[in-house]
């Protein structure tokens, strides 16, 4: 086990999981935010969070007018970028939303947790499609007899 500290953070947000979006437009606003606080923890603290998945992002209230709309949690996996290289025996990162490149056993950088967040969208998007939106799902797809392509 490598040497940790373990800290714990109290607000008063008001906050939902990310799988409790009311539409699209707001899941796609919580990961926008997200991905700008993931760089600003990148540019400002220097600190790479590496473990990118569905529960360590959170829809939170807005309280003022350009206030965040999403927020990074847990940065229990997360390293300073000017520290020793991780001792870690193990991939870090939740399986289903690592980066290709990260399970090639590659080192972690900073793309391959935009490319775990784009994961992210496309499992919220596939997984829980329009459930809690209050819009009804489409029906069945119905092909046009004649391709627009072919005229």
């Amino acid at each position: 086990y490598g040497n940790r500290v373990h800290y714990y953070l109290v607000t008063s947000l008001t906050r939902r999981s990310p799988h409790e979006y009311q539409s699209i437009r707001e899941l796609l606003e919580a990961l926008r935010h997200t991905t700008r606080g993931h760089r600003l923890l990148l540019e400002d603290g220097k600190i790479l969070h590496r473990d990118i998945s569905e529960n360590n992002i959170i829809i939170t209230k807005v309280l003022t007018k350009n206030g965040p709309k999403g927020r990074l949690i847990n940065l229990d996996l997360a390293k300073e970028l000017d520290s020793m290289p991780s001792r870690a025996r193990y991939r870090t990162g939740t399986m289903q939303f690592m980066a290709i490149e990260v399970l090639d056993g590659k080192g972690h950088i900073y793309r391959h947790d935009l490319e775990s967040f784009f994961y992210v969208f496309v499992w919220m998007c596939i997984r829980y499609g329009y459930e809690g939106t209050g819009k009804q799902k489409p029906g069945k797809m119905v092909r046009p007899k004649t391709n627009i392509l072919r005229g």
